[in-house]
């Protein structure tokens, strides 16, 4: 024609490199060498497959400009959004506007998704500074990440946040920082991160989140805090179903109300019902009381427990020192001695 355009109604079909393009209308403009393609657009090809509501074939630039609601599939990989841009030279495709990427059970919710087929990764970028990755039950948030499809990661260089049911039926929710997180495991390294569970929060220089194993090994500078009392350790594993903080290495457990403290190198520490259970040599410090043996029950609460082996007190206030195989103890109340009991005062001897 005079004005360079051509325009078709009716359903049709033309194809374009390995595509093949059906739709309601065609417009194609001789000069600036555009076909638009409108209503009811569906494409299949080898690796790009979809509908949409407009799709612009910029023969010049090799690239395709969709028009949404997208419902595409992009070498194996499953887009939404409003607005997308396919560019067969580089291999590229993005999509943006209320966009989200499926691979198996793992979906990628952003503002923008940007997906490299010869790197293999999508980049996502936050809608409103942020993006939500689920997979499975899990939920994370950060502002910007890189989703390597083939080595089955993502990868979050700054903040992020997350929360999913426990196995106990609690809400988990924590932070952190540069987190790799493989997504068949569901578990990866990161650093700072920060716990919360209920009433309890620990927080580690850096760690291997689990959230299929619910078992979250922090290392580093480690603070747990459970209601009154405070753990530190340098190596800690925090089993999520139990809420058991497990420690093999040197720890200490202080109360924040009293002088309280227990200290030693093996414990598990059971935060729903301020339990000690210490195995090995366990220091005990309690008001009047001073004392170390081997393997140590203590309940926090009614602030009273046992050594099964090699026990020995004193109370300094007034100088009496025990020691014994089978001790048990209640704070400011009693300590009954029952396998080789020795008992020493400066007025007696027994």
């Amino acid at each position: 024609t005079k004005l360079g355009l051509l325009k078709a109604t009716g359903a049709y079909q033309m194809y374009y490199k390995d595509l093949t393009i059906s739709a309601d209308e065609l417009l194609y403009d001789e000069k600036s060498d555009i076909i638009t393609s409108k209503g009811n657009v569906s494409i299949a090809g080898e690796n790009l497959y979809g509908t949409f509501s407009e799709a612009k074939f910029d023969v010049k630039e090799d690239k395709i400009y969709f028009v949404g609601p997208i419902n595409a599939t992009y070498n194996n990989l499953s887009y939404t959004g409003e607005i997308g841009i396919y560019d067969n030279i580089k291999e590229t495709f993005e999509v943006s506007g209320n966009a989200t990427v499926t691979s198996d059970i793992n979906v990628l919710n952003a503002g923008k998704l940007f997906y490299t087929k010869k790197t293999g990764i999508v980049e996502v970028f936050g809608e409103k500074g942020q993006f939500t990755y689920f997979g499975g039950n899990r939920e994370l948030v950060g502002k910007y990440a890189k989703f390597y499809v083939d080595k089955n990661l993502v990868e979050v260089p700054g903040t992020f946040s997350f929360k999913y049911e426990s196995n106990a039926g609690e809400n988990v929710e924590g932070t952190g920082e540069a987190l790799k997180l493989n997504t068949t495991t569901q578990s990866g390294d990161a650093n700072k991160p920060v716990l919360t569970q209920g009433k309890n929060r620990i927080e580690s220089q850096k760690g291997v989140i689990d959230f299929t194993k619910g078992v979250h090994k922090l290392k580093g500078k480690v603070l747990g805090t459970y209601g009154d009392y405070k753990i530190t350790s340098e190596e800690v594993d925090y089993i999520e179903k139990t809420e058991i903080i497990s420690i093999k290495v040197p720890y200490t457990v202080n109360s924040k109300t009293s002088n309280l403290k227990i200290w030693g190198n093996n414990i598990d520490f059971d935060t729903l019902n301020y339990k000690v259970i210490a195995k090995g040599r366990t220091n005990y410090i309690n008001n009047g009381l001073e004392a170390y043996g081997t393997d140590l029950d203590y309940d926090l609460l009614k602030e009273e427990g046992k050594f099964t082996k090699e026990f020995y007190g004193k109370v300094p206030s007034n100088g009496i020192e025990l020691s014994g195989n089978l001790v048990e103890f209640k704070n400011n109340s009693y300590v009954t001695l029952k396998e080789n009991v020795k008992v020493n005062h400066m007025d007696f001897i027994g």
